[in-house]
């Protein structure tokens, strides 16, 4: 069992810093699976625990599952535990069937991601900040956290268990730049994933550029007009030209006395 979290160790050597998840560690190792179980479920009720430690706690969850002969719970507590952490390796502990079907969890499992999306700032700073984590799987992430601070202020908190959360004018404080960060949680508050988003508030109307006017079109009976009154001129002008050109010229010769 020892060598079970040499492995998980080598992988993520920051792990087990809840006091509950190390009893839980060190009852499964003395292979005193109850009190494993117990300190397991202590551990995660904390809400204290980290991603790592998340991690490691439903791996754990998942090797009593298989001890306990039921494999569709340990399959869920493994799915979570790759999901959270998927850099691990095969539980020694699993036979053939399971350790494939852990293998198989492990390669199909896509990368956990809280993504942010922020909406149009209001003119009073107003926004909507759509928050979502579609590779989870269903059950882990039971709400969104979120905090936004802007320089040199308090941060503003906001919790959410929907698809998005407002952030309202009062979150800049006066300034001109939010960072927002925040944490999806499981149900007893222990960190899924978290991630930062910065948001800039828009300058106000009278600072924008103001677009410039194109010069107004002439109407298609304007331009005709135009053309006529320009092709009349110019016949005017060679008729006036022809004219002068065949006028007779008269001659006055005065006889001298």
């Amino acid at each position: 069992m020892r060598l079970a979290f040499v492995l998980w160790l080598v992988a993520a050597p920051a792990l087990a810093q809840s006091a509950d998840l190390q009893a839980a560690q060190a009852a499964y190792e003395a292979s005193d699976l109850d009190v494993a179980s117990a300190r397991l479920d202590a551990a995660l009720r904390s809400g204290a625990l980290t991603t790592a430690e998340l991690a490691l706690a439903h791996r754990l969850l998942g090797i009593l599952a298989v001890a306990d002969g039921d494999d569709q719970r340990a399959l869920a507590e493994f799915a979570v535990s790759l999901a959270l952490h998927a850099e691990q390796e095969t539980p020694t502990e699993l036979g053939p069937e399971q350790a494939a079907l852990f293998d198989g969890i492990r390669a199909g499992r896509a990368p956990l991601r809280l993504q942010l999306q922020a909406g149009e700032v209001a003119p009073g700073g107003r926004f909507e900040l759509s928050h979502a984590t579609p590779t989870a799987p269903e059950g882990l992430v039971a709400r969104y956290e979120i905090q936004a601070s802007a320089p040199g202020s308090d941060p503003w908190r906001v919790e959410s268990t929907g698809a998005s959360s407002t952030i309202e004018g009062a979150a800049w404080r006066g300034a001109e730049l939010l960072t927002i960060h925040a944490r999806a949680v499981d149900p007893h508050g222990n960190v899924v994933t978290e991630a930062s988003l910065d948001v800039r508030k828009p300058p106000p109307p009278s600072e924008l550029p103001q677009p410039v006017a194109p010069p107004p079109k002439r109407s298609r009976v304007g331009l005709i007009v135009g053309i006529v009154a320009g092709v009349v001129a110019i016949a005017a002008g060679v008729g006036v030209g022809v004219w002068a050109a065949n006028r007779p010229v008269q001659t006055s010769i005065e006889v001298a006395p």
